[in-house]
C-alpha cells in the first residue's frame, strides 16, 4: 500500500476534512516480548502512514529492553519499563512522551497492517468520530493449533452478533485509536489500574459521552493462548475487569451481564453436588445440559472450519469438551480471586 493508497481507504467512505494526515502515534507497553519485537516493529515500519511515531515502553527478564533500543530510530521511541509498573503506568509513561494527533493502542506480540490501520483510523480522521476500535485474528502460524481454532470460532460467534451494532462499550486494547486531545480530556492514564487498562478506558470515554465506533473490518493479527492454564488465566482476568470496573463506574447492568459467565461456572462444577441432596433428576438435568452446550460448540467449530475451508479432526471433536471446561474453570477462578487484592490485580 503506498501514501495515496493510504489516503484512498481513508477516504473511500470518510471523506477527510482537512484533507491533511495527522501524525499517528502507537503505544505499546512490551513486557518479555522479545520473541514478538522484531516482527512487530517491522510491521510497524511497513506501515505506509504519510506521519506515524511508535512509542515503546520495554522491559523484563528477557532481552525485551535490550531489543528495543538496537531496533529503534527516528520513528521509534523506546523508554524502560520498570518492574511493577503494569500496563497502565506504562502507558502512561509513553504518552508522555507522544506527539501524534490521533493515538493508536496496539500490542506486541501483534501483527499490524496498513490497510487494518486505515479503515481503524479513517472515521477519526474524518471528523466523524474520536473513538474507534477493530477486531483481531490469530497469526496465520497459529492457525494448525485446534485450541487457537477453538477461540477464533467462538469469537467469530460474539463477532456477528456485535457487528449489528455501530458503536460499543468496549475497546479491544490491540487495535484501537482515539483522539490525543479526548485522551487528555479524560485523564489518559492518569489512574491506577492493575489489568484491564482498556475496558476502564472504555469505562471513561463512554462516562464522557464519547462513543466507541466499531470498525469490523479492521484486522490485526495477533497471538492466542495455546496452553489451557495461560488460557484460564487470561479469561479470568477479563471477567475480573468487567466485574471490577462495572462496580468502580457503578454500572451495575453491565455488572449484572458480567457475572453470568461465573454464574454458568458455578452452576456447572455445583450442580453435581447438588445432586447428592436432590437425587438422579438434577444430575440428570446437568447432564443434558453439558450435551447441548458441547453440541452448539462443536456446530460453531464445525462451520466456522467448513467457511475457512479446513476439516473437523478427530481431536478436535473431542478437545472441545475439554475446551469448554477450561473456560467454565477460569468464570469460577475469576469469583475466587475478587476478594483477595493480590489476586484480583494479578496478570
Amino acid at each position: 500500500m503506498t501514501g495515496g493508497d493510504f489516503i484512498g481507504v481513508v477516504t473511500e467512505q470518510w471523506p477527510l476534512t482537512p484533507r491533511r494526515i495527522p501524525r499517528v502515534t502507537f503505544l505499546v507497553a512490551a513486557w518479555n516480548e522479545a520473541d514478538n519485537l522484531s516482527e512487530f516493529i517491522d510491521s510497524f515500519n511497513s506501515l505506509d502512514l504519510p506521519d506515524k511515531e511508535l512509542v515503546l515502553c520495554a522491559g523484563g527478564s528477557d532481552a525485551t529492553l535490550e531489543l528495543a533500543l538496537a531496533l529503534r530510530d527516528d520513528s521509534v521511541k523506546v523508554l524502560y519499563q520498570t518492574r511493577g509498573d503494569g500496563k497502565q503506568a506504562a502507558l502512561r509513561k509513553a504518552l508522555g512522551s507522544a506527539t501524534g494527533d490521533v493515538i493508536v493502542l496496539a500490542d506486541a506480540d501483534s501483527v499490524l497492517s496498513s490497510d487494518a490501520i486505515a479503515k481503524l483510523v479513517a472515521p477519526i480522521l474524518s471528523g466523524s468520530e474520536t473513538v474507534t476500535t477493530g477486531i483481531s485474528r490469530p497469526k496465520a502460524s497459529q492457525l494448525s493449533n485446534p485450541f487457537v481454532l477453538y477461540q477464533y470460532a467462538l469469537q467469530m460467534v460474539g463477532q456477528k452478533r456485535i457487528e449489528r451494532s455501530r458503536y460499543r462499550f468496549a475497546l479491544l486494547g490491540r487495535n484501537c485509536a482515539v483522539l490525543r486531545s479526548v485522551l487528555d480530556e479524560v485523564g489518559g492514564f492518569s489512574e491506577d489500574v492493575w489489568t484491564g487498562t482498556d475496558s476502564f478506558l472504555a469505562r471513561k470515554l463512554v462516562q464522557h459521552g464519547h462513543r466507541i465506533r466499531f470498525v469490523s473490518d479492521s484486522v490485526v493479527e495477533t497471538d492466542y493462548e495455546t496452553k489451557l492454564w495461560g488460557y484460564c488465566r487470561q479469561r479470568s482476568r477479563w471477567t475480573r475487569n468487567g466485574i471490577v470496573n462495572s462496580i468502580r463506574f457503578r454500572l451495575y447492568r453491565r455488572l449484572a451481564r458480567a457475572l453470568v459467565p461465573s454464574m454458568i461456572g458455578l452452576g456447572v462444577f455445583g450442580l453435581p453436588l447438588i445432586s447428592i441432596w436432590f437425587g438422579g433428576s438434577v444430575l440428570l438435568l446437568w447432564s443434558a445440559l453439558i450435551a447441548f452446550v458441547y453440541a452448539r460448540h462443536l456446530t460453531y467449530v464445525a462451520t466456522f472450519l467448513k467457511a475457512e475451508q479446513r476439516p473437523l479432526s478427530t481431536a478436535m471433536v473431542g478437545s472441545v469438551a475439554l475446551y469448554m471446561w477450561a473456560e467454565w474453570a477460569a468464570q469460577v477462578l475469576a469469583l475466587l480471586q475478587l476478594p483477595t487484592a493480590r489476586l484480583r490485580r494479578s496478570w
